[in-house]
């Protein structure tokens, strides 16, 4: 079933050895075929996990720089490779990473489905294996958060930034996660553990800002 719902699932694509950017593009291609299939609603994507540190090196020369490989987590520490600083290095490698995510979301948008595409009934979060820094706090997570599942989430192109960790306003990734469960027709009370520290804090209710 997935390999008919993949134009682009080709093994020839994906030899042993290949780099980095290789598996991810393999994830994505069998994530995209097993949503076109009707296998699962959902996929989970990893570009940094099953080494140490849950990192993975990439090669220089699939970044268009000298070959050579680069230890993801050694740029997080300011490490320079292939001739390339850190930030050099970081700003190339989400590039990449938006490269292999919009061309997952062309996959699923010709793919009609109701009205529209499956592209349109889709919700996509894109988002850091930690928080702020390096060694983060996690008081600040960025989400890119693409499409409205199909009207259920409030469209616009906006970019939404909560108060300050304890300050009046503040909202956690509890109430993020939350408020996909909405989204998604299974709403909860609450997400997860709530953070003892934040007690006059809404952990729980889903974010106005982002429902329909």
């Amino acid at each position: 079933r997935i390999a008919k719902s993949g134009k682009t699932l080709d093994p020839t694509k994906f030899p042993s050895g290949a780099g980095g950017f290789a598996h991810l593009d393999a994830q994505f291609s069998i994530a995209a075929s097993s949503l076109i299939a009707g296998m699962t609603n959902v996929v989970t994507i990893s570009s940094g996990s099953g080494r140490q540190f849950s990192s993975i090196e990439v090669d220089g020369e699939e970044l268009g720089f000298a070959p050579g490989p680069i230890g993801l987590h050694g740029i997080g520490h300011g490490g320079s490779f292939c001739g390339q600083t850190s930030e050099a290095l970081h700003i190339a490698i989400r590039n990449r990473h938006t490269q292999s995510l919009a061309a997952f979301l062309k996959q699923l948008d010709s793919v009609p489905e109701g009205d529209g595409t499956m592209l349109d009934n889709t919700l996509v979060i894109y988002l850091s294996d930690h928080g702020e820094s390096h060694h983060p706090q996690c008081f600040e997570w960025p989400f890119l958060v693409i499409g409205d599942l199909g009207g259920r989430l409030k469209p616009g192109n906006r970019y939404l930034r909560y108060p300050w960790y304890r300050e009046a306003g503040h909202r956690t990734n509890a109430n993020f996660y939350n408020t996909l469960l909405h989204l998604a027709g299974a709403p909860r009370e609450r997400f997860g553990l709530a953070d003892f520290s934040l007690k006059e804090v809404d952990q729980e209710s889903p974010l106005d800002q982002l429902l329909a």
